[in-house]
């Protein structure tokens, strides 16, 4: 932006890129720094969403094609967001709300599309909470445990995200 530092940088390994820094925001430090293999690839893209001078999110890639997104959302300095894709297509993104380090939500996806979204607050394992979603993303049908034995025993169906039956 020619106001004087660098605004990226580039640093070669055997002719080819093998670390870009870049300072997006113009505020002299960077803001995102990608990693490559030595086949030119990229396999590491870390960003600073919140201009603080911390890599909050990292992006791991194979084949050029990112398979792996963590982010520090509370900016602890713990990933607490994983989410995992499949030939670029987000396949499951697991959620620590507690910033326990305990990953306690966990939505699927299928073609892109969110289907699914599981609580454990617990940590047990099983889920006190399911919910299926319809294909427009509001909620079809909740599966709450509310006993804590482990399995559902209240059901909910919901037609157009509203409740219309619920089941005991």
């Amino acid at each position: 932006n020619f106001d004087g530092p660098n605004d990226r940088t580039t640093t070669y390994k055997n002719g080819k890129p093998a670390v870009v820094e870049a300072d997006k925001d113009f505020n002299g430090k960077p803001d995102v720094r990608a990693q490559y293999n030595e086949d030119g690839s990229k396999r590491l893209e870390e960003q600073d969403t919140g201009g603080n001078g911390r890599y909050d999110t990292a992006i791991y890639f194979e084949d050029d094609i990112k398979v792996r997104v963590q982010e520090d959302t509370t900016g602890n300095g713990k990933k607490d967001v994983v989410t995992l894709f499949t030939d670029g297509v987000i396949q499951r993104k697991e959620s620590d709300t507690g910033a326990n380090g305990q990953f306690d939500r966990v939505a699927r996806y299928d073609g892109g599309v969110e289907t699914t979204k599981t609580e454990d607050k617990n940590g047990d394992g099983k889920p006190e909470r399911v919910i299926h979603l319809a294909a427009n993303g509001n909620k079809g049908r909740e599966e709450i445990d509310t006993s804590g034995k482990g399995r559902p025993n209240l059901v909910r169906i919901y037609a157009r995200g509203k409740l219309v039956r619920e089941e005991e």
